[in-house]
């Protein structure tokens, strides 16, 4: 299948840029939206579908009642390198029907003694750099002593105000599902582990903090219709408003031996907390914040033993999980109230998961997941309408399969397809906020969607180019669109969740190759997404997706070059082409069917070493292009989101090595 791998110094290429995660994914992985330039992943689907997001395979998405901020849960400099996984795996649950990302943490070098860097970032708008300072400072150390084994990553980072190319400030909070502007957000993670014989124990701990602190909540609004944005306004911030922040935690220890079975084993307990504010809503309640609250904990034993019967390297990765889910969102009215009633989910999961190299030229691969759930909920009273809504359990099983395999024609071509099943919830809490229904697990009966991914692809080498070309499908009887409420009060909108059969399907593809005798490296992407869903209620598809999972048409390139051994450059390019499938309606409010218009990005970068550090230099929308992202384009004309891109950024920083 489809896996990208983004490892420690592309990552490092790419954070010179900017340090928003969901950015840097945007890029570096086809399938994958453009990101909104805030807090908020809400729309960033990959192959028109949710991802689940993990931390050293530990689950951070929030199924039950998804924040949107999946992707901005830790920072780069605890990052080792990143797993990207296009359809479902057994390996692992909570919902992550599109595909899983996984941060893999940093591990020590192995060396003896100590190791460390530090650096020193300074950024800001070319359009408005004095209102716009941005400083970040990482410290990462890791010491190795024996058998023993220590490694600590820090930062800091403050924002001020985002400018566009015009030099105007963009709103704080431009999409409403949370901004970075004006934020100080603080991050640390350390891990310890001692090895004997064959065995080790680890354990690990990540915090991450963001808070925001604006005076520049209010906005002037816009018209997209005339092409009037929206821009920021100084302005007395309601007294109450507590502003957005968002925080996660997660922590884990573990034992492995890797002399069990003829393999290794492993056995881990993690816990993982995230605690998420949003926009002040001044007709709710009275006035006030939303609060969503998740914890999890899970155990977990997996095995990964040698199959050689199958072929020579071939292993089966087995084991089990059982994981607890509570999702609760509150207002933060005097006295606060709750929004969403707490929901609790456990899951207890059987997986298995074989790759067998049957021969030089073929690898098949197999797999299973056996989830048996069950959700409960409190008796609860909705905001708002005061309706009383009784609570109660339901339980809920799924068994999912893949299989695929690869052919290596012969030196230049290789083959390879799958099929795979995934299961997600829909935004249980989403529904149960708003809902008219007295009962509602038992009449509306949060059924999972279940989904078959299929995929056929060729990987292509000519001497030293790499291409890769994939199609797929994936399809689903039921659906979690989100649409916004008809019943949503004035100047409110709320979001119900659609149920509705969909298909998405696509092309991705990619090549990359030397430049100038070895001495640098281009490459490029392509991604094209379309999809329709049930539109007359008979079960089939049969009309457009709006533009929550409908992305437009993606192209990214780059080309590295290294001057001398101690200097490179590197330049990259990100387009995000034209979709309006909604023409008739496309500059209205209503719904997700705006017209999302096309735009293009070049970057620049370069570095070079200086005494016994580095010094990097780059400068993001290095043409101070003025657009609009996707994200404020794709509910047509919504003035409270009509906000553009920021403009050219520069950010100056050094690294030094110990």
């Amino acid at each position: 299948g489809s896996v990208t791998v983004i490892e420690q110094e592309e990552l490092a290429q790419q954070t010179r840029f900017n340090s928003d995660l969901a950015r840097v994914l945007a890029f570096e992985v086809p399938g994958l939206a453009t990101s909104s330039f805030s807090s908020s992943n809400f729309d960033q689907r990959l192959r028109g579908r949710k991802v689940a997001v993990y931390i050293d395979g530990i689950p951070v998405s929030a199924p039950l009642r998804d924040a949107g901020r999946d992707f901005r849960v830790l920072d780069a400099s605890a990052i080792g390198g990143v797993e990207v996984i296009r359809g479902s795996t057994a390996l692992y649950g909570s919902g992550g029907a599109g595909g899983s990302i996984n941060y893999l943490t940093k591990t020590p070098s192995g060396d003896d003694g100590w190791n460390g860097s530090s650096e020193l970032t300074l950024g800001g708008s070319l359009t408005h750099l004095s209102d716009s300072f941005s400083p970040l400072f990482r410290q990462n150390l890791e010491y190795v002593s024996g058998p023993f084994d220590f490694i600590f990553a820090g930062s800091y980072e403050q924002y001020d105000g985002f400018f566009d190319a015009d030099g105007d400030r963009i709103p704080a909070n431009p999409d409403g599902n949370g901004g970075v502007a004006e934020s100080r957000i603080f991050n640390i993670y350390t891990k310890v582990g001692y090895n004997w014989e064959d065995q080790r124990i680890e354990a690990s701990y990540l915090q991450y903090d963001q808070d925001q602190d604006s005076d520049y909540l209010l906005k002037q609004l816009g018209d997209q219709s005339i092409g009037l944005k929206t821009t920021a306004l100084y302005g007395q911030v309601d007294p109450r408003d507590e502003q957005d922040f968002n925080q996660n935690l997660v922590a884990q220890v573990s034992y492995r031996h890797e002399n069990i079975l003829g393999g290794s084993m492993r056995l881990q307990y993690y816990i993982q907390n995230s605690d998420q504010q949003f926009a002040w809503n001044s007709s709710r309640a009275g006035g006030s914040n939303s609060r969503i609250e998740s914890e999890k904990d899970g155990i977990r034993l997996d095995f990964v033993t040698p199959v050689d019967f199958l072929g020579e390297g071939s292993v089966v990765m087995w084991g089990s999980e059982y994981a607890t889910d509570k999702s609760v969102q509150t207002v933060n009215s005097d006295p606060v109230q709750v929004f969403v009633p707490e929901l609790e989910q456990t899951d207890f999961a059987l997986f298995m998961q074989m790759v067998a190299e049957v021969t030089d030229r073929l690898t098949i691969q197999g797999g299973v997941r056996y989830d048996d759930l069950s959700l409960d909920l409190e008796d609860y009273t909705v905001l708002g309408s005061g309706l009383e809504v009784m609570g109660g359990s339901t339980d809920y099983s799924s068994t999912v399969l893949n299989a695929g395999a690869a052919f290596q024609i012969n030196e230049q071509f290789a083959v390879f397809g799958g099929y795979s099943q995934g299961f997600s919830l829909p935004d249980v809490g989403r529904v149960l906020r708003s809902t008219t229904d007295t009962n509602p697990l038992v009449n509306i009966k949060p059924v999972p969607v279940e989904i078959d991914n299929y995929e056929l692809g060729v990987r292509m080498n000519f001497g030293e180019i790499n291409a890769t070309l994939a199609g797929f499908f994936n399809t689903s009887d039921l659906g979690e669109l989100f649409v916004p409420d008809p019943n949503s009060p004035p100047g409110v909108l709320e979001y119900i969740v659609t149920r509705q059969a969909q298909d998405f399907w696509g092309i991705e593809a990619t090549v990359s190759g030397p430049l100038f005798e070895g001495r640098g490296r281009w490459g490029s992407s392509f991604t094209w997404i379309d999809g329709e869903q049930d539109t007359d209620g008979d079960g089939d598809p049969d009309g457009p997706i709006e533009n929550t999972s409908i992305p437009p048409v993606k192209v990214t390139a780059f080309a590295d070059y290294a001057i001398t051994d101690d200097w490179a450059l590197r330049v990259q390019l990100l387009y995000s082409g034209d979709r309006n499938e909604f023409p008739d309606i496309a500059e209205t409010s209503r719904g997700d069917h705006g017209h999302v218009r096309s735009y293009w990005t070049l970057d620049a970068s370069t570095s070079f070493q200086w005494g016994p550090g580095r010094f990097t230099v780059a400068v993001s929308n290095l043409l101070n292009k003025q657009y609009f992202p996707t994200s404020s384009l794709r509910s047509g004309n919504r003035p409270e989101r009509y906000s553009a891109a920021p403009g050219a950024v520069a950010r100056v920083g050094y690294t030094l090595t110990y």
